[in-house]
């Protein structure tokens, strides 16, 4: 080959080689604004913040991989493709991290305004029985609102469940101490009836018998009966100054009284006998046994 043929060779593999290198050099470009493109289409708040820290990263790959597309756009082509593979993974992982996160938000909302619609019913409703309870809900609902507004949902099915323990602890007590009023108030109109002279009803704040109604009735004869309210409406009974089957019929009278003006119903109370010696035998168990509760 001629010099002249040569140098015409060699200036067309120049020129080809040009044209590869120009060709790759659009791919890279391209493949670079594609990714940059991708990131900027990312709208969704939730997916931002899911993919934010891989996406800091991966631009700052595009930035190195564009610096090399002019001088060695096939080692920037490679960085690009390894870079666009990742780009899409990172966003897949954010796009699956979002729907689980606006699922856990939507669940944790409803979670929230029904607890916080059953807070506000109860403490409508409650007496000064059930506040302890009611104040330790609202404490509980107090931290799930924090959460929620931190977008922390994970934890607030747990404290609404909690929330939700002390609103019903708080109607029980509420009821509870709604019952005992009813049973104590049976209690006065009976033995008022009877002739008793009433001291009380007073109630313990201390010591072991913290929360107990204590109503006493004496009569001009001696005879004194003694009765412990529980919360939940169960008696205890202590009577002296009775003989024979004396404590027994009074008990029914009580009993019976109970039944038919107050609607309250003594269905066996534990009943403490003061002075056993003084009472026959046959008349301790009475009327239906010496274990007895009070239903209402």
């Amino acid at each position: 080959m001629s010099s002249l043929g040569y140098r015409q060779a060699e200036l067309e593999r120049q020129r080809q080689e040009q044209l590869r290198l120009e060709q790759l050099r659009r791919r890279a470009n391209g493949l670079a604004a594609s990714c940059r493109e991708t990131i900027r289409a990312v709208n969704d708040p939730a997916v931002q913040q899911f993919a934010a820290k891989d996406l800091r990263q991966i631009q700052q790959t595009l930035v190195q991989a564009s610096q090399q597309i002019a001088s060695a756009p096939e080692q920037a082509i490679k960085m690009l493709e390894r870079t666009q593979n990742d780009l899409n993974a990172v966003l897949a992982k954010a796009e699956r991290a979002a729907h689980k996160w606006s699922k856990q938000q939507a669940e944790a909302r409803a979670r929230l305004e029904a607890i916080q619609q059953n807070l506000k019913a109860e403490k409508e409703s409650a007496n000064a029985a059930g506040q302890e309870a009611l104040a330790q809900a609202e404490q509980t609902v107090a931290q799930a609102r924090a959460l929620y507004s931190q977008g922390q949902y994970e934890q607030i099915g747990s404290l609404c469940r909690q929330a939700e323990q002390s609103i019903q602890k708080a109607g029980k007590e509420s009821f509870d101490e709604s019952v005992r009023k009813e049973v104590v108030k049976g209690l006065l109109g009976t033995l008022t009836s009877m002739g008793f002279v009433i001291d009380g009803p007073q109630l313990n704040q201390e010591g072991g018998r913290a929360g107990v109604v204590t109503l006493s009735g004496r009569m001009p004869s001696g005879k004194m009966a003694r009765f412990e309210v529980n919360l939940d409406g169960r008696m205890q009974f202590d009577f002296d100054g009775y003989e024979g089957r004396a404590c027994a019929k009074d008990l029914e009278k009580i009993n019976t009284t109970l039944q038919q003006q107050f609607a309250v119903k003594l269905t066996g109370s534990q009943i403490t006998w003061k002075n056993p010696d003084k009472i026959a035998k046959g008349a301790r168990n009475m009327p239906s046994g010496t274990k007895n509760t009070i239903a209402h």
